[in-house]
């Protein structure tokens, strides 16, 4: 099995300027100094893919176990 992950960078909102700030480590602090933020993004979890192997035995004619795929179709801003 594998499980691959994205990760979504957060962006927080600042409340004392309006700023929107993409930050890397979970420091929740705009850069004009404020704490008193929103986090705006980078919450979120996503499948945009999922890969299911059928563990039931075969029907006569298929093969020994039938892998399934699913993937999801980006919206408007490509999500």
């Amino acid at each position: 099995s594998v499980l691959e992950i994205d990760h979504i960078p957060a962006v927080i909102a600042c409340r004392a300027c309006g700023r929107s700030t993409t930050i890397d480590v979970p420091v929740f602090r705009c850069p004009c100094g404020s704490t008193d933020v929103d986090v705006t993004s980078g919450r979120e979890l996503l499948v945009r893919s999922l890969v299911l192997a059928d563990p039931v035995p075969a029907a006569p004619g298929r093969g020994a176990s039938e892998t399934i795929t699913h993937t999801t179709t980006p919206d408007a801003e490509g999500n």
